[in-house]
């Protein structure tokens, strides 16, 4: 009994420091966009334009770029 109270309270402790309590620690990523959409645009533009034409990159448009924060 005496060797098996301290690994007792130990389990206990340690139980009791990974249980989750609410607190946010990490919250939740806001989606990509702005630069990382731009990035991603200009590396894939090349490609659509080869496969489609120029009519393929209607979609593609500076309209969503002009929206995006944080894009200087």
């Amino acid at each position: 009994m005496v060797k098996q109270l301290p690994v007792m309270i130990v389990a206990v402790l340690l139980g009791a420091c990974s249980s989750n309590t609410g607190s946010e620690a990490d919250p939740a990523q806001p989606p990509k966009g702005g630069c990382y959409q731009s990035q991603w645009q200009a590396e894939t533009a090349p490609v659509i334009n080869k496969r489609l034409g120029p009519d393929g990159l209607e979609k593609y448009d500076d309209e969503h770029q002009r929206k995006a924060p944080g894009c200087p």
